[in-house]
């Protein structure tokens, strides 16, 4: 990796680890693109899901004792559950067809959350929960679209933003890690050999982002925060979807 590069991924670093601390997600919408172009597909996902347990790691050092485990372990168990049938579903579909489906799918459960937003909750109990979980598995191992599923199921069970930001943060670091075990186990060529100081510079340069957004979550109210993660979770399936859009058109 050229030192270009490298600061490149620093950046990003910085920015998708703020977004994470202040939104509860977003390290992937932010990251994924470039690391994905820099270092290819397959390896950037791997990287993406483990710098992302960096980050979420980082966030939770901050937020821990907002975490809501009666919320969080079913979501977590269930979506570890869906990694390896959203693996399998990304080798069987061409890979352009699922990112456009799949894209279309999310945005138009994002447009029915954003409408449900501020209104009664309309998913109760432990069933929404196992079921967004485990749809949340499968689309992350599938297209990296977990985060915008998860933050569909927060607006429509009405779960506080405050909670969602630091309850969701084990989620990214056991899926994350997960995920990239499972795709590493598939594909050896996928895990790359980066040298201690790139790690090093990364875990640096995601608590500085850390940082900032916490300073930036202080001048933030809740209402605001969650419209950030709608925006993100929208941009991340808008980006999912042109991509597989492109995919099917160039064929």
């Amino acid at each position: 990796m050229t030192t270009t590069a490298a600061l490149v991924v620093a950046l990003v670093l910085v920015v998708g680890a703020a977004a994470q601390r202040v939104t509860g997600l977003g390290f992937a919408v932010v990251a994924a693109p470039v690391l994905v172009l820099l270092v290819g597909p397959s390896p950037g996902v791997v990287l993406v899901n483990l710098l992302g347990a960096v980050v979420a790691l980082l966030v939770l050092a901050r937020v821990r004792r907002d975490v809501d485990l009666r919320r969080v372990v079913p979501v977590t168990a269930a979506a570890l559950v869906g990694v390896v049938p959203g693996l399998l579903l990304a080798r069987a579909v061409p890979s352009a067809w699922l990112e456009l489906v799949l894209g279309a799918l999310v945005l138009a459960a994002l447009a029915f959350s954003a409408r449900s937003a501020g209104r009664e909750p309309v998913l109760h109990g432990l069933g929404p929960a196992v079921g967004g979980g485990a749809t949340s598995g499968v689309l992350h191992a599938a297209a990296g679209l977990g985060s915008p599923v998860l933050s569909v199921y927060a607006v429509l069970s009405g779960w506080p933003q405050r909670s969602f930001t630091a309850s969701v943060q084990p989620w990214f670091v056991v899926v994350g890690v997960v995920a990239a075990a499972v795709e590493v186990l598939l594909q050896p060529t996928a895990l790359l050999r980066l040298p201690w100081w790139l790690w090093a510079g990364a875990v640096l340069a995601a608590a500085v982002g850390v940082a900032l957004g916490e300073l930036l979550v202080r001048r933030l109210s809740p209402a605001a925060a969650r419209l950030g993660l709608l925006v993100l979770s929208v941009l991340g399936a808008l980006s999912i979807l042109l991509e597989g859009l492109v995919g099917v058109l160039v064929r």
